[in-house]
């Protein structure tokens, strides 16, 4: 369960394997088609935070960084909104290092691995 400002969410994992490899996020939404995003979006009692949700880029992006370990390997890979970071973590895991960060109610949150 993540407790934020705006509420309690289960949470839920998302797993992604390539290469031989696994890496595991934990979301309270994966947003992956307009209908999802219309729900989450407009869920005006429930906010949640934008950070919190799965997005396709996310999951695109985290592929793609994982498809291309050598050419990464030893670079810093900076991701902008964030979001659960599963880019970046992936990224990170791989041997490169990783900053990322997003705005969120205003304040800005960064982070470095």
């Amino acid at each position: 369960m993540l407790t934020t400002a705006t509420g309690k969410f289960p949470l839920k994992e998302y797993r992604l394997r390539q290469g031989g490899r696994e890496w595991t996020v934990l979301h309270t939404d994966a947003v992956l088609t307009p209908a999802d995003e219309s729900r989450f979006l407009g869920d005006q009692e429930n906010p949640r935070p934008y950070g919190v949700a799965l997005w396709p880029a996310a999951i695109v992006l985290a592929h793609e960084v994982a498809s291309r370990a050598d050419q990464l390997r030893g670079k810093r890979i900076l991701e902008l909104g964030a979001g659960t970071g599963l880019p970046g973590i992936v990224g990170a895991s791989l041997g490169g290092g990783a900053d990322g960060g997003s705005l969120e109610g205003g304040r800005e949150e960064f982070w470095d691995v």
